[in-house]
């Protein structure tokens, strides 16, 4: 069963569990057999803060993350959740930059904050692309899913 979560700051399913959704955190969510599951799709991202927030509830609830499409900017923190808990779909992609908006100071500490939550796989191939900076650096499903487990198909639920 597919719940929509439309653009509130908390939302609960209030089927078997309660998921935290930022503003701008994923759009849908589901509860399969006790465990929810969270599609992300087309997220351009948004206040770091809110995304770790989310990523936090979603890592201690045990939500499966699935990426289904565009995950740009803060959406990115997701990738630092345990990997029994995210998969990508074909089609999945994530683009990164450095943080902006704020004083310099903060930048620094949000950058770090940042590179602190990826894995290393991400963080050696944010390296290989020069670092996070004011220009977009796309990952693609071809090189996230040699990390990431591939999603079921929707049609198998």
């Amino acid at each position: 069963m597919l719940l929509p979560m439309k653009s509130r700051p908390l939302a609960c399913v209030a089927v078997l569990s309660c998921v935290l959704i930022s503003s701008q955190a994923p759009a849908d969510a589901q509860v399969v057999a006790s465990r929810p599951i969270a599609l992300i799709s087309d997220n351009s991202g948004g206040n770091i803060a809110a995304f770790a927030a989310t990523a936090a509830s979603y890592r201690s609830s045990g939500t499966l993350v699935q990426i289904v499409g565009r995950c740009d900017s803060a959406c990115t923190l997701f990738l630092g959740l345990p990997s029994r808990q995210l998969c990508v779909t074909p089609g999945a992609y994530f683009r990164f930059h450095a943080p902006s908006g704020v004083p310099a100071a903060a930048e620094r500490v949000a950058q770090n904050y940042l590179m602190q939550k990826y894995p290393g796989w991400v963080r050696s191939w944010i390296g290989r692309k020069h670092g996070l900076t004011s220009q977009l650096i796309t990952m693609d499903y071809n090189y996230a899913g040699q990390f990431l487990q591939t999603c079921p198909t929707l049609a198998s639920r």
